[in-house]
């Protein structure tokens, strides 16, 4: 019920959508954001591995033009964030389904270590830290829109 009642018609959209500006433009990004826990894996001695501050999923940068890739992974840093590509998110199923760099489809999963911006013992919002993350995905957002509409069509990265 719930793939008929909202899977499916977010998809049946975005796929519009991503045509009607690849149509429009010759070329369409989707960035696929989500936060991911701290930490994973248990190690050998039985703590737990923290993660990078943010993780793009690219399928071992084949998703993507190499460019904006590498725009993604330099805005972080910038930024003072952590960054480690495909581990352990690779990107899912809107990131291979999309990500089609010699036809102008570009799709990066970017995963967000939920520690920037919430207390995770408590799930409280950290009211300062959030506005500073979501100052640093403004602007690489309008980063990105500066690279796509000056570069013209991508070759595959």
């Amino acid at each position: 019920r719930r793939l008929e009642l909202y899977y499916n018609p977010y998809h049946q959209a975005l796929r519009d959508v991503a045509a009607q500006i690849l149509q429009q433009h010759g070329r369409v990004l989707i960035l696929a954001a989500h936060s991911m826990p701290s930490s994973g894996r248990r190690t050998i001695g039985g703590g737990r591995v923290r993660r990078a501050d943010v993780v793009p999923g690219t399928r071992g940068r084949s998703t993507a033009d190499g460019r904006i890739i590498d725009l993604i992974d330099s805005h972080f840093r910038e930024a003072g964030l952590s960054v480690k590509h495909d581990d352990p998110y690779r990107g899912g199923w809107t990131t291979s389904s999309y990500g089609a760099p010699k036809r102008g489809q570009h799709a990066v999963q970017l995963e967000l270590n939920r520690a920037l911006y919430v207390d995770e013992r408590t799930s409280e919002i950290k009211k300062a830290d959030f506005a500073r993350l979501q100052g640093v995905l403004e602007q690489l957002v309008h980063e990105l829109g500066e690279l796509l509409r000056d570069s013209g069509q991508f070759a595959t990265g």
